[in-house]
C-alpha cells in the first residue's frame, strides 16, 4: 500500500487546549447510555433517566420506561453498520497509531 501524504490544517482552539482535551475525552469514552442512567430492568421494560431540555430546574431529569424491544431499538441506533467506524476513533487515539505513541 503506498504511503499517503496528508495535509493538515489546524487552527488554535478557541477555548484553549484543556477544553479541547476535555471534549475529546468525552467523545472517545462515551457509550450509548451510561450505567448510572439505568434505573431498573423489569417486566414493563427498561427504566432510565433522560434530560428534558425544555424543562428547567430540578425536574429536568425524568424517568422513561419503554418496552425492552423499543429500548434495544434506540440503543442499536448508536451502533454503526459493519465497515463503518465512529469518526472519533481516527487520528491520535486510533488503534493503528496507539502503539507508536
Amino acid at each position: 500500500m503506498p504511503q499517503t501524504d496528508w495535509v493538515l490544517c489546524a487552527k488554535r482552539p478557541f477555548a484553549g487546549l484543556e477544553d479541547v482535551l476535555t471534549y475529546l475525552s468525552r467523545c472517545t469514552h462515551r457509550v450509548a447510555i451510561a450505567n448510572s442512567r439505568l434505573i431498573a430492568v423489569d417486566e414493563p421494560g427498561v427504566t432510565f433517566q433522560f434530560k428534558d431540555y425544555r424543562a428547567k430546574g430540578r425536574c429536568r431529569y425524568k424517568p422513561m420506561t419503554p418496552p425492552a424491544e423499543e429500548f434495544m431499538r434506540r440503543f442499536l441506533l448508536h451502533v454503526p453498520p459493519p465497515g463503518f467506524h465512529r469518526i472519533y476513533h481516527y487520528g491520535l487515539l486510533a488503534n493503528a497509531t496507539r502503539s507508536t505513541i
